[in-house]
């Protein structure tokens, strides 16, 4: 029998020894690409999945509820102006702006005012009206101070005093409101608690018209030119400039 080499047999020992270790070493490798795929799938289970966004209206709906007075007028908006798929529904507009009313919010007590005038959703009642356009103008809400200038000039819901509509409606209308400046306009044209200024209102009518009035403006003031004369019309038009430079109609009238 041929004897191995001494450096032959030393290189056996060596690999033999080594073979194990590589062969152990290969195996933990070719698990390793399993093993990561099992741990991603693990980890994949156990993260929760996100909860869907809630519903804007009913997490509006849940503050009304739990008596936030602005939530509670917003929603009174939606059913009165039947949006973001809401069915107009006048009595749940009224429920919740006088839960909001209540509250002291003034844009509620406003919309109230105005759904009683109106008799929407509830008995049309110009007492009802009054009170809370009342308490709205209050606030400083122009469009409330409007509506009870009227009233107080109709003499609904009110004793009839046109001073204190002539007062509401300066008030409105030192805010920028046309409506205002038109029905202040119409007290100067026929003399009603003040003395009959025609200059006056026709500078009333086109300040409203400046500031984007509607057509009663534009019917006002143009039915009236034809009754005055051109000198009256020209101090007019200084008069409407005052008011316009200074924002307010109480730079030309006295409150």
């Amino acid at each position: 029998m041929k004897r191995l080499m001494p450096w032959m047999a030393a290189s056996l020992a060596l690999y033999a020894a080594a073979f194990p270790a590589m062969a152990a070493t290969d195996q933990a490798g070719g698990d390793a690409p399993q093993q990561a795929v099992q741990s991603a799938a693990q980890a994949q289970a156990t993260t929760p999945t996100p909860a869907p966004a809630p519903n804007p209206l009913d997490t509006l709906r849940q503050a009304a509820q739990q008596g936030d007075a602005a939530a509670q007028n917003k929603l009174g908006d939606l059913y009165a102006n039947g949006q973001q798929g809401m069915k107009q529904d006048y009595r749940q507009a009224a429920r919740w702006y006088r839960q909001a009313a209540l509250q002291g919010n003034a844009q509620a007590q406003n919309s109230l005012g105005s759904l009683y005038a109106n008799g929407q959703g509830v008995r049309q009642n110009y007492v009802k009206a009054a009170h809370w356009y009342e308490k709205a103008a209050a606030q400083g809400v122009a469009p409330a101070q409007v509506e009870l200038g009227i009233l107080y000039s109709d003499g609904r819901g009110v004793g009839r005093d046109y001073q204190k509509a002539r007062q509401w409606l300066i008030k409105a209308a030192d805010q920028g409101n046309a409506n205002a400046m038109t029905s202040l306009g119409i007290l100067y044209e026929l003399g009603l608690g003040v003395r009959r200024n025609r200059v006056t209102a026709y500078a009333l009518y086109m300040l409203a018209v400046a500031s984007g009035g509607h057509q009663d403006a534009v019917h006002y003031r143009d039915r009236l030119h034809v009754y005055i004369n051109r000198a009256a019309r020209d101090k007019a038009k200084d008069l409407m400039q005052q008011m316009l430079k200074a924002k307010r109609v109480t730079a030309v009238i006295q409150p």
